[in-house]
Order: C-alpha cells, then structure tokens, then sequence
C-alpha cells in the first residue's frame, strides 16, 4: 500500500527557548539497574561523552517521561555524576549498579534537532505512516547541491566585516595616541588622576568589583538567564576593575596603557568566537594582521611626526635635555600634585630645584625667585624625593614613547596573526601539533626573556621589574590565544593522536608545574574554599541541590584530586622555584653589580696592560660560576676599560671599546674551553650524564645540531642563545668537538659588542660631566643593551624552533635505542625505586608533625619574602646599578659608602627570614631522604 504524508507545517526553525540553559542536572531511579549508556572518555580529567542510549534502560525510560528539555541524548557531555567530575568517578558511579537513585549533571551539547520542531514533526509522522503500511521512495534530486562555501567556518569576510576589524583593532591605538601620549592631551589626563583622591577612589572601586565578584560567585550568577545580561554583569565588574586600576596611576602608570592595548587580543578573540564565527580562519586573520599592520603604519607615522617634525618654535622632541624639560615644564600641574618633606614640612615637588638640580637643601619664594634655605633634608627625605621625581618622570616619558609602544605593539599582534595565517584552516592533529609546537617556542621566548632581562637587571635598574609583569601578561594571552584558536574540545579528540599533546600534557601534571601553579595562585585557594562554602550554602538554601556536602561537587571532586598530590615533592620544588629566583635576582643581579662597581673604583689608577689582565682574570673567574651571565662582565668592560683610556690621547675612547670588546671576545672563548673542560670531566659521571638527560630525545636532539661543521645556523642559535655556563658545560658532556663549538661561537661578537657599548656609553667620551649632551649618551647605553638582549632572545627562539623541528625531522632516528645509554637507563631504574620510596615516605601522614611544619614553614616564609621583594622592591633593596657609585649618597642611588646598605633595614630583617626558611628546607631534605632509604630498606628487606 502507498500512500502520502499529509502536508507538514514547517513552523519556525528558530531555536527552541529552552536550549538557551546548556547545563542541567537531573536525578533518576535505577532501582539496581545499568544505567543503559554508551560512553567515551577522552582525558581521565575531563567530561564523559555520550556515544549512544540502549533501549529499555533507565536513562531510555528517563527520556521517555520527562521534559524536553531534560532529555540526554548522543553527543552530550556529562559533568558529573553523584559529585563525580574527573572521567574516572563519573565511571565508577554509572557502573555502581547497587544504587537506588543516581544525580547526573550534563552539558546539552549533542544534536536536538529529533526532539522537538520541523523535523522532529515529521519524523514522527513517518513513524506513524511506517506503522499503518505506507512505504516511502526518497530520490535526491539531481538540482539540489550543497554549497560548501556557506557552511559555518567556510565564508569569507566581506568588506563590511573586514572594516569593522580594522574600525575595532584601531581604536584603542587611537584612544591612547589621543588621550594618553603626549602627541594628544596624555599629560593633561594623567594630571586629573594625580590627586590622593583618585586612589582612594581607586581602591573603594576596586574593593567594590571585588565584592560584586565574590557575590556572582556565591549565587551562581554564571547560570542566570538571559545570557546577555549575564555578560553585562561580568562586563561591569571587569570594568570596574580596569578603571580603579586607572584611578591609581598616580602609582602605577603603566596600567592606563597596559588596559587599553589589552583591548585589541580581548576584542579579536571575541570576534572570532562570536560574530565572525563562521567565516575562515584564514580570511579573519589575514584581516586582523591588515588592521594591526595598518594601525601600527600609522603609530609610526604619528611616532615620526610627533619626534621630528619641529613645532611651533622650531623645537624637535628627539630625547634630550631639551626635550626632558619640555615635557617636565608641561607636567607642571602633576609636580604641584606631588608631595615630598622637607625638613619636616610637606611642599609640592619642584621639578628644576628637586629632580634636575637634586638641590640637597629646601628653598625660599621671595618675588617668586627661589633663594637657598638653611634647612637641609635628611637622608630619608632626600630618597623620598628621588623616589618621586623618578615617579613623575616615569609618567611624561609614558606620554613621550607612547606613539613608539603602539607602534612595536600593533606589530607583534600583526606578527601573530601571521602566524595564524600560515597554520592554514584545517584543524587536524598535524595543525595542532604545529599550533603546540608555536606555543612552546612563545613560552621559551617569554622564560628566556625573563632570564635576560634579569642578567641585565643590574645595568638598566629597573629592568626585571618592567620585563616580568610584562611577560606574565604574555603567558596569558598565549594560553588564551591556543584556547581560542584549538579549543578544549579539539584538543580532547587529537589527544591520542598528538605526541606533542602528549608530551605537553604530562608536563602539565609534573611536579614542577603544580609548584609553579601553588606559587602563582596558592594565595587565592583559600579565599576559594571560603567562597565555594558560602556558594554551597546558597544552592542548600534555594534547593538547587540534593548534596549535604560542605562544598559544591566541583570543589569537592578537586579537593580529592589534589590531595591525591606529592604534597612534600610540591612544596620542595616551590622552595627551589624561589631559591632560583632570589639567587638570580639578588645575587646575580644585585650584588655581582656592586662588587664590579667596587672594582672599577678601586682600578682607576692602574696601568691599562695591568688593568686587562685584571679585568680578564676577574672575568675568566665570573664564568665560571654558573649563575653569572655574560651581560654584566661584557658591561664591566666596557665601563672599565674607556674609563681608563678615554683620557689617553694615544688611544682614546673609541680604542677602549676596541679593547674591551676584543678583551671580551678572547675572554667568552677562554671562558668557554674552562666549562667545556668542566663538563667533558663532569660528564664522565653516569650520574651527571643521567642529570642532563643524555639518553632523551631532546638532549640528543641538542647533541645532532652541536655537532654539526663549521657557522650552521642551528648550531650558533643554540651556542649564542643559551645560557653561557650551562651551554658551554652541556657541550663538554656531549664531547662536542671543541674547535666546533669555538667556531659556532664566533657570532657571539655581535651579542658582545652592544654590551661593551652600552657600558662605554655610561662612562661617555665626553670629559665635561655637566655637558648637556650626557644623557643622550645614557640613553645610547639603555638603546644598545636592549639590543643585546633582543640578539640573545632571537637566538634563543630560533634555537628552540631548530630543536623542535630536529625532534620531529630525525624523530625515528632519535629514539633508536644506543648501547653507550645502558647505563644511564640502568641508573635511572635503580634511581626509580628509591625515588618511589622518597614520595611514599614523604607522604603527608608517615612523616610526622615535625616534618610537616618543617616543609610548610619553609615554604610560606619562601614565598611571603620572595612576594615581598618583587612587589615592594623600593622598600627591600636599593636601586643600584653597575653605573652608579657606592661611597654616593642614596638619593643618588649610591649605597652612602656601605656596601651592605644595599639592602634596606627592611630588606635584612626579610633576608633573615628567607634563609631561616632556606635552613628549614635543607633540614626537611636531610630527614626526608633518611626516611627514604629507610622505606626502601622496610620494603626490600636490604640494606642500601
């Protein structure tokens, strides 16, 4: 019998309203049944996919009786179960087949298109037709083809949308040219937010985003509906935030600039995951790379103009004297808003009589001229004053390069859309492998900066400082930049297929990881705890939840998982995180400065031949300790020798940078035979060649580029980018041909060079120190030390992109067992029961009261001074740097003619404390390995 549908009213084929509410959690009998669901975990941590629904079972019987809205179905996520959200519980709960009842919360993200609607309709229809004996014919029509091209993903951008990118990733470029530099009314905006005012304002708004962001927090504000206001909410409490920060740039004036730049990566990501969704990936970043490429033209432009072009009175504003007095005569009313004491009684900072002149007396207005006054500031007053002309003065030199930092801003946004471009729009396992592998290489080059610019720290004061803060931003918006163009989804599906994903993901559980993780967010996770019970409370309160637990299932399934952690191993490794920092920052960075700073002085009058062999002998020396960089030794040079020649007209000033510079050279390649002969004899050491992972794919990537002939670009990245000690020592362990390795350094003149530079720069050829052109000679020394270190950290990027593609090009070769490993793999395996006895002895409950206090004393005492010294630096150690002079007074970032002042009373009594913690930390070790052979011993029945 054949027969037809009745006509079929289309209806709309709008979404339905209630898919708008993606998560819900529903609660339905088993009565000791299997739940009835097909299932695919993909991560052991994340959701659990539904892959298909068996007829009969409870979850079929649950989809047949209950709303619509509450169906699971194929594709769906599920979240937890019982309170179960890591993959493994949400198992274990569904195969738990002995419960009467079972509470599944779920993510809606399959298909719905057969529950409700057109289709849905008719398929019910056909049902019912099938049923009565109607039999159905389906041709395809030979005129109907699918346009690949209008599928989500696969449009090109119009023009409309390609001038709204260009429109949006302008705008806060022009929002700064206008308002925050100079080349607009930037002084005259900063000089609103100068009065004390604003930053008790500041604060109270702060304060108040805080507490509005503790409250979404407590009543699940995220589950509210409509969506749109959702969005405004957290849009004004980050707006809020933002500006409360702007309100305290009288402290911060960095932060005005850092928000607004911020806008361009935020707007662009949420271009690409909401309104240009569908069109290529390819066609959104060739617009945006246009837009950015454009924006930073024009910052140029304006940058170009603003400093070359004269105004009206025939004044330029290249950097000069000149120039530093034109922008502090226009930040009049910011001086007048800044107060220092002097001789106990509180005036405005008077740029000329205070910052230019340092002026060591007050003064009198008589008929508005300003006459000497017998009251003298005190040494304290005196480096109050310093501290805040250098406050002023960081705020017009802002508004001065600002048109420059737009420009070399909009670049590097234009140089990752770039990237983005050339990775093409297919996302299969070999583009994100490629994607994976761009990420690791932003990530050295964010690790390898930090670590240049705290080897340069000591020649520009400031630098760590700058550079860190800096770098943390960037570490985010590379995380947010493979989450938005990978997505957690895709992730999960090529996580089998993706070695890199692999690698990266086991990493990412090390221990070094998570100690990193406590160290940045350990402050937070109890304000959490606080939060998520409050949170709890509420949902008990409403009855959004059936769970008497004291936190919500998501906390609670965490708190699980990380007390399954090595705590004792964790906490160590923080303790070494901070130890690696104090020492880089302290003792590398600080006091190797103040002790080249002594040497200089106490060379000034000897013989230059005498003076080389000095200055090679001491340096020889330097290199040889393995936490000193070269940045500092090459300045040294640089300062010592032209300081000595620049008054010998035999040879001059330019004949000392040729000195120093081939003195430098000579010195980096004796320096570099002393560590190769170190590691060749180290390397003998099963031990040491275990240590430096000579049986790992990576180590032997290393040793295939170290190893190759002659200048390959491969093998001089690596010998230029990377550290000096370790480098030179890794290459003595390898037994990398020494002449090799000393003709893959012979680039290194090009790092050398502008770091002998920057320190003849300091010491000037000008033999008049109040000559007005000193400080354009100062900035030729920041101008090239920057250099120096953009040469190193381009060298270390490549090297790292020539490891990662001699990882992936010889890969097969690289994992090849050799013969010469056996005994380091033999090593490792004895090493890896010794080790699994340390972390089941250092578990929480076998080591006992004593060796818990020990091992978290020491940690949060680490952590509050290494917190302390990086957020209130000022206050713990004196601005010094290699230029400046110990006997000078401290206003003038001396050390008053004691070298031990280079800590404030404030920063000896925390030093105190962080090497009490240091004791604490060595003791804990002592006892923890003690226990460990002991387990071992309990465990094999031997001794070791």
């Amino acid at each position: 019998m054949e027969g037809a549908l009745a006509p079929i009213d289309a209806g709309s084929l709008e979404r339905a309203p209630w898919l708008e509410a993606d998560e819900k959690t529903i609660s339905l009998s088993r009565k000791g049944e299997k739940l009835g669901l097909a299932y695919r975990a993909v991560t052991t941590e994340g959701p659990v996919f539904i892959t298909g629904i068996k007829v009969g079972l409870p979850i079929d019987t649950w989809n047949q009786e209950c709303p619509l809205d509450s169906c699971l179905c194929v594709g769906d996520q599920i979240l937890s179960v019982n309170g179960k959200v890591n993959a493994r519980g949400i198992v274990e709960q569904m195969a738990d087949d002995t419960a009467d009842t079972v509470e599944i919360r779920f993510l809606r993200s399959g298909p719905r298109w057969h529950l409700e609607g057109t289709v849905a309709d008719a398929m019910d229809k056909i049902a019912v037709a099938v049923h009565k004996g109607y039999r159905f014919k389906i041709e395809e029509s030979a005129n109907e083809t699918t346009d690949v091209s209008t599928l989500p993903g696969n449009l090109d951008m119009n023009c409309t949308q390609k001038a709204v990118v260009l429109i949006i990733n302008s705008l806060p470029t022009l929002f700064l040219l206008l308002f925050l530099s100079d080349f607009g009314v930037g002084l005259d905006v900063y000089s609103v937010f100068m009065p004390l005012s604003m930053n008790f304002f500041g604060n109270a708004m702060l304060l108040g985003a805080a507490g509005a962001a503790m409250l979404s927090f407590i009543v699940d504000f995220n589950k509210w509906e409509p969506r749109w206001q959702r969005n405004m909410g957290y849009g004004a409490i980050a707006y809020a935030v933002a500006f409360g920060w702007i309100l305290k740039c009288r402290f911060y004036p960095t932060t005005p600039q850092a928000i607004v730049l911020l806008h361009t990566p935020l707007i662009t990501g949420w271009l690409r995951k909401g309104p240009m969704m569908s069109v290529k990936k390819t066609s959104f970043y060739k617009a945006v790379f246009l837009a950015t490429m454009t924006t930073a033209l024009i910052s140029l432009a304006v940058a170009c103009v603003y400093v070359f072009v004269p105004d009206e009175l025939g004044d330029t504003k290249v950097w000069s004297t000149a120039t530093k007095h034109q922008l502090a005569t226009k930040s009049k009313d910011i001086y007048d808003q800044t107060y220092i004491f002097a001789g106990g009684t509180e005036r405005p900072l008077d740029y000329t009589w205070d910052c230019k002149d340092k002026r060591p007396n007050d003064f009198l207005m008589a008929m508005g001229v300003k006459t000497f006054s017998e009251t003298k500031l005190s040494n304290d007053e005196l480096d109050i004053r310093t501290k805040r002309c250098t406050q002023v003065q960081a705020i017009w030199f802002l508004a001065w390069a600002t048109p420059a930092g737009c420009f070399f801003t909009n670049l590097g946004f234009a140089i990752i859309a770039l990237l983005n471009i050339c990775q093409g729009d297919k996302v299969d396992t070999s583009k994100i492998e490629k994607t994976i592998k761009r990420f690791t290489l932003m990530l050295m080059a964010i690790f390898g900066f930090m670590y240049i610019g705290t080897s340069m720290a000591g020649a520009t004061s400031s630098a760590l400082n700058v550079v860190a803060p800096m770098m943390g931003a960037s570490i985010v918006l590379v995380f947010g930049w493979v989450y938005i163009e990978i997505g957690a989804e895709s992730l999960a599906q090529h996580m089998k297929d993706s070695k890199s994903l692999q690698v990266l993901m086991k990493a990412a559980t090390s221990d070094w990881v998570r100690a990193m993780m406590v160290l940045g967010f350990g402050v937070f996770i109890p304000i959490v705890l606080i939060l998520d019970m409050l949170r709890q409370k509420a949902r008990q309160i409403s009855k959004s939840t059936s769970l008497t637990t004291r936190f919500t299932s998501g906390v609670s399934e965490s708190l699980e998982m990380i007390a399954k952690w090595r705590w004792a191993s964790i906490l160590q490794k923080v303790n070494w995180l901070m130890i690696l920092y104090m020492v880089m920052y302290v003792g590398v960075s600080k006091w190797t400065y103040v002790l080249l700073s002594w040497l200089r002085t106490a060379l000034a009058d000897v013989n230059l031949a005498v003076l080389c062999l000095i200055f090679v002998g001491i340096g020889f020396i330097m290199f040889m300790l393995p936490p000193v960089p070269g940045v500092p030794v090459y300045v040294f040079g640089g300062i010592l020798i032209t300081l000595k020649t620049k008054t010998m007209d035999d040879i001059g000033f330019w004949g000392g940078v040729g000195i120093a510079t081939a003195l430098g050279y000579g010195l980096k390649n004796a320096a570099c035979i002393g560590q190769y002969a170190i590691g060749a004899s180290a390397g003998k050491s099963i031990a040491i060649q275990k240590m430096v992972s000579l049986d790992k794919e990576g180590m032997r990537a290393i040793e295939k580029i170290l190893k190759k002939p002659g200048l390959a670009p491969s093998k001089v990245a690596i010998l230029i980018g990377g550290p000096d000690w370790p480098t030179s020592v890794i290459c003595g362990v390898l037994k990398v041909p020494i002449f090799q390795m000393l003709i893959g350094t012979i680039p290194i003149i090009f790092l050398l060079t502008p770091c002998v530079l920057s320190g003849a720069f300091l010491v000037t050829p000008i033999l008049d120190s109040n000559s007005s052109d000193m400080e354009l000679w100062e900035t030729l020394a920041t101008i090239t030390i920057v250099v120096s270190g953009g040469i190193q950290g381009l060298s270390l990027l490549v090297a790292g992109y020539f490891v990662q593609d001699a990882l992936t090009k010889y890969s097969e070769e690289l994992r090849e067992w050799r013969e010469e490993h056996r005994a380091i793999v033999e090593l490792r395996a004895k090493e890896a029961a010794l080790v699994e006895a340390y972390h089941r002895a250092t578990t929480f409950k076998k080591m006992g009261c004593v060796m818990q206090v020990m091992i978290i004393l020491s940690t949060l005492l680490m952590v509050i001074c290494g917190f302390v010294n990086f957020f209130m630096t000022e206050d713990m150690v004196r601005p010094f740097s290699l230029q400046n002079e110990i006997p000078a007074p401290w206003h003038e970032n001396g050390l008053n003619n004691n070298s031990l002042t280079l800590f404030t009373d404030a920063g000896w009594v925390f030093f105190g404390i962080f090497s009490f913690a240091f004791l604490l930390h060595i003791a804990f070790m002592q006892m923890a390995n003690g226990l460990a052979k002991q387990e071992l011993q309990n465990t094999q029945g031997t001794a070791i």
